[in-house]
């Protein structure tokens, strides 16, 4: 549903459930602003089981002997998946448990995943905020509870041959259809993967010629 970005919730206790038939050939699986501790993904075709992972979203990262004892973990909040099976008439389920949490995730997406080139080192992860805090005549401040975003500056680098399937993404898209932009991948567990793994619209995409081999691509990114 690309008309609202709020959460599901499950049930405390139990696990939540979300099933999709494409109609249609999708390697390409996006589960995004999650809270949940497993995910798992089963994909059927023709009453058979042809696919299955379950994706940890725990992490702990420690520095000291005391952040390995006593520091928390921290869920991870988005995950790709890239290798779905090309079956053309395949059901997809996702099941997400929190265990004794209700679980939590504001978007399923499935599609097919489209080459636009290798990511750049320099990319950037922003807030947008649309919340702070207003004044009144004496400078008292109030807090203003809204939400803020993510977004993404990025630039890529495509072989010349790709640069007019990049072109028609563009044309698709027409800065007014969200899709999932995902810098590197369906590495999860790389550190980097979250800043650059969006659900969202983009405000630039610019393509430049660079050499007679391959072209730039610079892309500007909000959240949906």
């Amino acid at each position: 549903d690309t008309g609202r970005n709020t959460q599901s919730v499950g049930p405390v206790g139990a696990v939540l459930v979300a099933s999709v038939t494409p109609g249609q050939r999708c390697n390409a699986l996006f589960l995004g602003r999650l809270q949940a501790a497993y995910a798992t993904v089963v994909m059927h075709s023709g009453g058979v089981e042809v696919f299955r992972r379950v994706i940890g979203l725990m992490r702990r990262n420690t520095r000291s002997w005391r952040d390995y004892y006593f520091g928390g973990f921290r869920q991870i909040s988005s995950v790709m998946v890239t290798d779905l099976p090309l079956y053309a008439e395949a059901t997809i389920t996702v099941e997400l448990d929190n265990g004794s949490q209700p679980a939590r995730c504001a978007s399923m997406v499935v599609g097919r995943s489209v080459f636009l080139g290798d990511m750049e080192w320099g990319g950037s992860n922003s807030q947008i905020v649309f919340g702070g805090f207003k004044r009144d005549d004496y400078g008292n401040a109030t807090a203003l509870d809204r939400r803020t975003l993510p977004g993404t500056s990025q630039s890529l680098l495509v072989p010349k041959d790709q640069v007019e399937g990049v072109v028609a993404v563009r044309e698709a898209l027409g800065g007014k259809r969200p899709a999932v932009w995902s810098g590197l991948g369906d590495k999860t567990a790389d550190g980097y993967a979250e800043l650059f793994l969006i659900w969202g619209f983009h405000t630039l995409f610019k393509v430049t010629p660079l050499n007679t081999e391959e072209a730039r691509v610079d892309l500007e990114l909000e959240e949906f």
